[in-house]
């Protein structure tokens, strides 16, 4: 009889242990599930900080690229040394120039 009740008591033992293993090894899993939730939240918040940025970015890109050809337009006028006899009044060319001015002056 004694050898089973100390059996049963070691037996007893074994299953305490592997719960106590598994309560830890939960425990551990926890705290890295917040760990990643908590990096995955700050990871979210920068993309949409970088998606913002670069919708600004292109914002720019189109404004530069269209004052970038105003300015390539007024430029052919000018080496053209006549605006008029190349198909362009003076009064386009002052509206161009106008137009360019006032595009760099917005920045």
């Amino acid at each position: 009889m004694t050898s089973n009740r100390e059996s049963a008591r070691r037996s007893r033992m074994r299953k305490q242990k592997h719960l106590d293993d598994l309560t830890a090894q939960l425990n551990q899993l926890r705290k890295e599930n917040s760990q990643i939730m908590t990096s995955l939240t700050l990871i979210t918040h920068h993309y949409f900080a970088v998606e913002a940025d670069n919708s600004v970015l292109r914002t720019q890109l189109v404004e530069l690229s269209s004052r970038l050809q105003s300015l390539d337009e007024i430029l052919q006028c000018l080496n053209g040394n006549n605006p008029i006899s190349n198909g362009l009044s003076v009064t386009a060319l002052r509206s161009l120039i106008a137009s360019a001015i006032h595009a760099t002056s917005l920045t």
